[in-house]
């Protein structure tokens, strides 16, 4: 099973066909995703089998599609306050419960704001924490990052609290490295090769962590579609 997540910074539809031939995915998860109905605006944009849309802005919102036979449906429990935490239910030839993140700011609850939503929204999903969980997305954050001001918790926080449930960073995993010290950037601020951060990631139950594999995309591949590196990770089992 392939999952990808990328950030794609607007105009999905116009970059749909280079993620798809560079990763064949069986579920992707993209950040900053137009809404469905301006797929139609593109010209010989093959849709999907099967698409979710959730957003406040028609330009910018999370999409979550799958290939055929391969289920999607937002939890009923979905709660707005955490905005882009969005609890998915994947079923057909897989059984997954998956959380589609873009951490945002948030304007009226500046203590939830990016990294803050996520940690926030954790208590109130937990239940739904079972052995098939996987969390992906853009989490804007990185360890080495410092607030500024108060946050309800950070990526150390959200670290300590996935480690209690045996949720493990599966790029962490695989690359052996200490968070904050990451050798691979999933963000080029600005587009620029030069400025490099670590701040996408998928986070999955430690029983689905065995003969998987992670590729992330290059800045010199990807750098002209998003600042945004995509990431797909192939869970083998």
């Amino acid at each position: 099973m392939k999952i990808v997540t990328w950030n794609c910074k607007g105009a999905y539809r116009k970059k749909h066909s280079r993620l798809i031939e560079s990763f064949d995915p069986d579920i992707w998860i993209i950040q900053e995703c137009e809404h469905p109905d301006k797929f139609n605006q593109q010209k010989g944009f093959i849709r999907p089998d099967n698409v979710l849309w959730y957003g406040d802005n028609l330009n910018r919102g999370v999409g979550v599609f799958s290939k055929h036979g391969i289920g999607l449906n937002i939890e009923e429990m979905h709660n707005s306050n955490f905005r882009y935490i969005i609890p998915v239910k994947v079923s057909g030839l897989y059984e997954l419960n998956l959380f589609a993140v873009w951490a945002m700011n948030d304007t009226v609850n500046k203590q939830q704001r990016y990294i803050g939503q996520v940690f926030s929204s954790l208590e109130y999903y937990r239940h739904l924490f079972a052995n098939r969980t996987v969390f992906a997305g853009d989490f804007n954050w990185n360890t080495s990052f410092k607030a500024t001001g108060r946050l309800t918790g950070d990526l150390d926080d959200v670290i300590k609290y996935f480690g209690e449930i045996n949720i493990i960073s599966a790029y962490h995993k695989i690359h052996k490295e200490k968070f904050g010290e990451e050798s691979k950037a999933t963000l080029h601020f600005h587009g620029k090769n030069q400025s490099p951060f670590h701040i996408d990631y998928i986070f999955l139950n430690r029983s689905l962590c065995s003969n998987e594999k992670m590729t992330i995309g290059k800045w010199a591949e990807w750098h002209m579609l998003s600042d945004h590196m995509p990431i797909c990770l192939d869970i083998c089992k």
